[in-house]
Parts: structure tokens; C-alpha cells; sequence
């Protein structure tokens, strides 16, 4: 069982590392050149070792755009740090590095704790104690060692705003470091109020243990903590008709003494023309609970010709470093006392018997499981025998300990059927069972508990159940692991909003079922593949949205590509292949001819080519292989999906080769343009014009061409039918952009003239303009742009 070792890893020259002051709780590697930092980024580990690295990497130096982006999805690299003031535009999403190496060490120490207590709460849940233990004592360690490093920040002058603008701030921010300069101070430290909150953003390092800090203190006596490290405070007048920070409010109320104590000096400033009855009336608006009763504002122009300000500011220099001293202090006493009284918890503490208890539980779960699982062995129950048309009938079963009966509400709302009530894994598993092989369409409710124990032991089961609906008392853990299952339609802890979920999900099904004619529409797909080529003379546009809506939907479909091109390419997966093939199209005798071909030749193919080459040969021909594939990938079918898995791996292997050995892979060439042209539907169309600036995966491989002549003809250039639309994709790929791959295909097209490019499954594009062709009132062309597809395999929202 390992453990991650977090590692800080520099790489720069000798002399930007020598001249950087690294301070690390963790071990730490330099590399001096990219092959160096290439090596031991991708070193792995030996079986015998106990420990995976894992590394947190500052760049002192630029590097390859594309050796940045494969550290980016590099596994092994946590997170990456570079010099804001080199910062390209071309690197997105970084974690920006300041130009203070101390806030560097503190932005890399705060990250790592996060890291291993996100490792710590991963085992705990896992019930591996051992390991939790050994994060949680690293993780204490390491805030322990922040506590003596770091020490509180004082500032020369706070600027507190009242009601006035971030705007007006950052100005008299700016003005007052003239007026110092001018008084005489080179490096005044004048700080505005917020800097000392901390933020999600940057890791605040004015405080220790600032985050900590605001959880727990009294936030009066956290003022008085800022107040002893800034003794000159200037309180912004504005304009607003409101204090907006709460923190303001509590600054001022506790100010007593205005320009009268040298050593805690305060006064009020204006900055910018303020309405006279904002001024006149400022302390009925703001200052009832104040005890300051003069709130005269001074002019900042007027500030350097004050002798009392010019006094103090002085004297805020002179006791820099001892203020520094006092308030580190207070703060690590008051730490000291909250782990000694118990108010903070370091690290998990689990009793002796509460372990004996897990390992006990853990155990007996794991035995219950075996004896509740009706299936035991997965692999034994034939799944083929729901593979067939369903009627029309639906059952609904409601899967709880406690409820046995609903109300007249959900009886209504699915009449004329019926509810049936169970109460154990065991009786749920048998009544699905038996209602699947009666070709029966199931609705079902579960309690959260139950729920995720039907997915962990009968999860095939569960893939076709049509529609699961968890109803529980806490939402949060239980959409934790229902995420990803495209079956559960959503969690909830009110029966009103579960009831109308299932009435609308089962009318919407009951009317898909029929047709305006009375005619079956609800087809298996077994169906839709024997008259494919009747049914699919214009297909649907097959892709995924990236928005909060859909976003687990999207990254699902990535992670299912990822997953799918990750495993194991063997006899087995080929054998698993040829038998789908067949099972389709079983009762046509024409293709079944042609699979036997496919069988006997693929393998030949592919010793006499290149790897993988043999799938793209079968890809271009006119037969069963492209059109399968892409209607597998457009059904989203992730079952059918993993039984093609071969050839899938095998055309994208090919792509991708193609891809590295052409000018596409290289960051010398110039952007390029694709052409697609099809005929959609009109609401494909419009549903396509909704989608404008959206970013979109496409589901299926995508064949183009680099001549815009070809794309017409394919758009139906001459065609009249208003019930369709032409259209074609203009696809901008530029080169800094690091995509799935694409590939031309021509030389083995039975058309090479028409110079085809082949996109692989999964591509990501952002949908932009949608205009009609220039000249050509009946072609829409719709442009496409290639995104990067890191961002999202690695779970970021663009």
C-alpha cells in the first residue's frame, strides 16, 4: 500500500536558482535543462517502492509550449508555478507565481497540505487508517512549520474604505505612495484592509495561519490584531449610500482617538468630490454605533502638510519591527491555546475501538454484500435477453426499509399502474430481474444507502433499469457517488419535487412510445441497425454540451474515451468485437458476408501495414464498419462502446501516429482550415444556432476535406427540400493548440481527390459565427474552432 511523497521540483539555470532564497518542509530536485526535468517528471516508480512521487513544479525559466502541456496532463505533476512577469498569453489557467519567494514557499506549503489532506479524507473514506494517519501527521508537521517560518505582516499605513469604490482606493493607494516618497520614505508599506482577509484565490501570507485564524477568533479581537500591526490608519470617504464590508463597519466602531495619539494614529480622508449631503450627514448615515464623533474628512492632497500625519508616519517605522514581533506572538499563543483547550484538531482522532469497529464493519459489509449480490458472478446472467424490444408496459418499484405506501399523489401520478413496494437489496434484485425478462421498462426509487449498494454490487443490473430516483434525507453524500450514472435522473429530499420528476419523465416516455400514425417508435438498436441505411439518410448532429447543466455530462464523455482507449487491446477484446458485429446484424446475410471478410482480413492487414493502419482501410470503405461505429458513438451507448473497443483503440492509434508524424504536431505550422459539409434537419439547425459560443465535444469521428468544393457537394449544394438545410462546418485549427488527433485519410479513400481528414471521437470545438455562405443563400456554414482538450480531461471549466 503506498503513500504520495510530495516533492518541490525547481527548474531554471544555476544562476536563477542560485539567485532564488527556496525555503521547502518537503525534499526538493533541480533540473537544469528541459531533457533533465523531462526525465525525472516521467522516472516510474519500481514495484518494490513504498512511496509515488508527486511534484509541484517551478519554472523559473519558459519553456516548450509543448512540453508544458504535457506536463500539464502529466499525473505526476500536482501543480505548476511560473513567474507572473513572463507569463504568456498562450498559458492559461496557471498557477501564477509572485515575484516574493517567500509567498512562493507559502503558496507551495498551503497547496501541499491541501494535497495530502484531500489524499488523508480519500483513505479515510476507503477505511485504510494507516495511511490517513501518515497524511494527517504529515499535514500537522507541516502547518506546525508554517507557524515558526512565517510571521504577521505589518504595513506602514491601512487604507480602510468606508463607502467608497474599490476604484477610489487603488488610487489614493497610489497617491499616498507618492506622497511618502516625497516625504523622504522609499519603500513605505501601505496596505489596503482586505489584504488581510484571506482569500481562496492566493494563499494570504500577512497573517500565520490566517484562514484558521478567521474561522475561529472573535473577529473584534482579530481588528485589534490588525491594529497593533498598523498604528497610521486612514479611513476612505466615498460616494455610496451604504458600508458594504462588515469588516469596515468593525474597524471604525472601535476607534476611539482621532489624530491624537501618535502611536495609533487615525484620521478620515476624501479622495474624490463628495456630495455635500453625504458629507454633512456621514455620521447619521454611518456612524450611530460609533464612538469617534468628529468625521470631518481631510483632503489627501492636503495630508503631507499635516505635521501630526508626518509625525506618526515616522513613528510607524521606527516600531515596524516590533509590532511584527508582538502580533506573531499573540497569534502563536492563541494557537497554542485552541490545541491545547481543543477547539482545533490537528488530525482525526480515532479511538481504538472505533478502528477494531471499521476493520469489523468493513468485513461484514463486504460478506453481506456477497450473500445480498443475486448475481454473484456478473459475467454469468445473460444480459442479451433485455437486449430485445420492450413493451410498452413500465413497472414502478420503490425500494425502502421504512416506506411500504405512498401517498394518493404518487397513486395518481402513475396510474394505471401500480407501486411495488420492497424493503431489501435481495427482493429488488429478483422483481427487476423478473420484470426485464417480461421486457418491461422500469422506474425506480431507492433510498440513498440502498442505492449505493444496488450500483457497487449489481452495477450491469442497473444499466438497464430505465429511469433511478433517489430519494433521501441528506442530498450531499449520495450525489457524491451518483455521479456518472446516466441512469439515476436526479437526488432528492422532497417528495413533492420527486413526484412531479417521475410524472413528467414517465409521460415523456409513455409519448415517445407511439408515433402520430399509432406506429411504434421505441426501437432497439439491433432494429435501427438492420435498416440503417433506410432510417439514416440524414443523421442527427451527435455531441455534447459543456455547460453547468451538462458539465459532469461532458467530462463523463471525455473520462469514457480516455477510459475506453486505455484498455488492454488483446485477442479477447478482437474476439468480443467480431461477435457484437455478428449478433447486429444477424439477420442480414449480405453484411454477415462481409464481417466474414473483415475477420479473415483484418489481421493480415495489419501485419503487412503499419500498426493500427488496417482500421482506417476498412474505415473508408463503403460497409458495415464506419457506419456501426458512428452509431454506436452517437447513441452514447458506453456498453457497446467497450464492446468495439478494439477497433476504436485501433483507428485512433493510427490518427494519433499520423497526427505526431505530420506538420499538425508541430508548433512551426501556420493554423488550417477543414471543411464539412452535410444536410441536418431545420431543428438540428436551430438547435445548432442556440448552441452560438457554446463549447461542444463531438461524439463520433468526423470526416472533412481540405476543398471547400467538396464540402458543397456533400452539403446537397443543388438540393431542394425545405424540410432540410445545408450547411458546412469551417473548422480552425491554430497551432498552439493541443487536440485530440486528426488525420488525412485520403491515400486510402476510395476518392482521394477529396482530400479527406479524419477528427477523432472526442474532439472539442467552440461554436462560433453562423451566416449564410457568401453568394449562396441556400448554404449556412457554422465555424468551428478547436479547443484544447487538457482543460477538460483534467476537470477544469473553461
Amino acid at each position: 500500500m503506498s503513500s504520495f511523497e510530495p516533492i518541490v521540483l525547481i527548474y531554471g539555470s544555476p544562476t536563477d536558482i542560485l539567485q532564488a532564497t527556496f525555503n521547502f518542509p518537503v525534499p526538493s530536485l533541480f533540473a537544469f535543462d528541459p531533457k533533465s526535468l523531462e526525465n525525472i517528471v516521467n522516472v516510474s516508480p519500481q514495484l518494490n517502492e513504498s512511496y509515488l512521487r508527486r511534484y509541484f513544479l517551478v519554472l523559473l525559466q519558459s519553456i516548450d509550449e509543448l512540453v508544458f502541456h504535457r506536463f500539464e496532463s502529466n499525473h505526476r505533476i500536482i501543480k505548476i508555478y511560473k513567474k507572473q512577469n513572463s507569463i504568456e498569453q498562450n498559458f492559461e489557467e496557471l498557477n501564477q507565481m509572485t515575484n516574493s519567494f517567500k509567498q512562493l514557499t507559502l503558496d507551495i506549503t498551503n497547496d501541499i497540505i491541501q494535497f495530502l489532506t484531500r489524499e488523508g479524507e480519500k483513505q479515510l473514506k476507503l477505511e485504510r487508517i494507516s495511511l490517513v494517519k501518515i497524511y494527517y501527521q504529515q499535514v500537522r508537521i507541516l502547518k506546525e512549520w508554517m507557524m515558526t517560518f512565517f510571521k504577521a505582516e505589518p504595513c506602514h499605513i491601512l487604507l480602510v474604505s468606508l463607502n467608497s469604490t474599490q476604484e477610489n482606493l487603488d488610487k489614493t493607494q497610489r497617491q499616498l505612495q507618492t506622497i511618502c516618497e516625497n516625504l523622504g520614505y522609499d519603500s513605505p508599506i501601505i496596505r489596503q484592509f482586505h489584504d488581510y482577509l484571506p482569500s481562496d484565490e492566493r494563499h494570504s501570507s500577512l497573517l500565520p495561519y490566517s484562514k484558521l485564524l478567521f474561522n475561529n477568533e472573535n473577529p473584534e479581537k482579530i481588528c485589534e490584531m490588525i491594529k497593533n500591526l498598523c498604528p497610521l490608519r486612514l479611513y476612505l470617504y466615498g460616494n455610496e449610500l451604504k458600508i458594504p464590508s462588515e469588516w469596515s463597519n468593525l474597524m471604525i466602531e472601535k476607534e476611539k482617538d482621532l489624530m491624537d495619539d501618535e502611536e495609533n494614529w487615525i484620521c478620515f480622508i476624501e479622495n474624490e468630490l463628495i456630495n455635500n449631503e453625504t458629507k454633512w450627514n456621514f455620521s447619521f448615515l454611518f456612524g450611530k454605533k460609533w464612538q469617534i464623533s468628529r468625521v470631518i474628512p481631510l483632503d489627501l492632497d492636503q495630508l503631507s502638510n499635516d505635521p501630526r500625519f508626518v509625525s506618526a508616519l515616522r513613528r510607524s517605522f521606527l516600531t515596524y519591527s516590533q509590532r511584527q514581533i508582538q502580533v506573531t506572538a499573540d497569534i502563536f499563543d492563541w494557537y497554542e491555546d485552541c490545541i491545547k483547550n481543543g477547539y482545533i484538531k490537528l488530525q482525526p482522532k480515532l479511538k481504538n475501538e472505533q478502528i477494531q469497529m471499521k476493520s469489523k464493519r468493513r468485513y461484514y459489509r463486504a460478506e453481506s454484500i456477497i450473500k445480498r449480490c443475486v448475481f454473484p458472478n456478473m459475467c454469468s446472467f445473460d444480459y442479451s435477453i433485455v437486449d430485445n424490444e420492450k413493451s410498452s408496459s413500465i413497472t414502478f418499484i420503490w425500494l425502502d426499509e421504512l416506506i411500504n405506501d405512498s401517498t394518493e399523489q404518487f397513486k395518481e401520478i402513475i396510474a394505471p399502474f401500480q407501486w411495488n413496494f420492497v424493503n431489501s437489496i435481495s427482493s429488488c434484485v429478483s422483481l427487476i430481474e423478473k420484470q426485464l425478462r417480461q421486457k418491461s421498462n422500469i422506474f425506480l426509487i431507492v433510498s440513498g444507502k440502498f442505492g449505493e449498494e444496488l450500483f457497487l454490487t449489481t452495477f450491469f443490473l442497473m444499466q438497464q433499469v430505465f429511469s433511478i430516483y433517489i430519494y433521501c434525507a441528506q442530498i450531499e453524500p449520495n450525489l457524491t457517488w451518483s455521479k456518472g450514472h446516466l441512469q439515476i435522473k436526479g437526488v432528492y429530499d422532497n417528495l413533492n419535487q420527486l413526484g412531479r420528476r417521475i410524472e413528467k419523465d414517465s409521460q415523456q416516455f409513455l409519448d415517445s412510445l407511439f408515433d402520430e400514425n399509432n406506429r411504434r417508435v421505441y426501437q432497439n438498436d439491433n432494429q435501427l441497425f438492420d435498416q440503417f441505411e433506410d432510417n439514416e439518410i440524414v443523421p442527427s448532429i451527435a455531441l455534447t454540451v459543456h455547460n453547468k447543466e451538462q458539465a459532469s455530462l461532458f467530462m463523463g464523455n471525455q473520462r469514457t474515451i480516455d477510459t475506453l482507449l486505455s484498455m488492454p487491446h488483446s485477442f479477447e477484446s478482437r474476439r468480443e468485437m467480431m461477435e457484437e458485429f455478428r449478433r447486429i446484424y444477424r439477420n442480414n446475410r449480405k453484411i454477415l458476408d462481409e464481417i466474414d471478410l473483415f475477420d479473415n482480413s483484418y489481421d493480415d492487414l495489419s501485419r503487412n501495414s503499419t500498426v493500427h493502419e488496417a482500421s482506417i482501410q476498412w474505415y473508408t470503405k463503403d460497409c458495415f464498419v464506419s457506419k456501426t461505429i458512428n452509431k454506436i458513438l452517437r447513441s452514447n451507448d458506453v456498453e457497446r462502446m467497450f464492446k468495439f473497443r478494439h477497433i476504436l483503440i485501433d483507428i485512433y492509434e493510427h490518427l494519433n501516429l499520423s497526427y505526431k508524424q505530420s506538420d499538425s504536431w508541430s508548433s512551426e505550422s501556420s493554423n488550417e482550415i477543414f471543411y464539412r459539409g452535410q444536410l441536418i434537419t431545420n431543428e438540428d439547425f436551430n438547435y445548432l444556432k442556440q448552441l452560438r459560443g457554446s463549447t461542444v465535444s463531438m461524439n463520433t469521428f468526423l470526416s472533412t476535406t481540405k476543398s471547400m468544393q467538396v464540402a458543397l457537394m456533400y452539403a446537397g449544394k443543388y438540393l431542394d427540400n425545405k424540410e432540410l438545410v445545408s450547411i458546412v462546418f469551417i473548422i480552425e485549427k491554430d497551432r498552439w493548440t493541443y487536440t485530440r488527433p486528426f488525420a488525412n485519410i485520403s491515400h486510402y479513400s476510395l476518392f482521394p481527390d477529396e482530400e479527406e481528414t479524419l477528427f477523432s471521437m472526442g474532439c472539442i470545438f467552440k461554436i462560433g459565427n453562423i451566416r449564410h455562405l457568401t453568394g449562396e443563400d441556400n448554404i449556412w456554414t457554422i465555424q468551428l474552432k478547436m479547443r484544447s482538450c487538457h482543460h477538460y480531461v483534467i476537470g477544469e471549466i473553461d
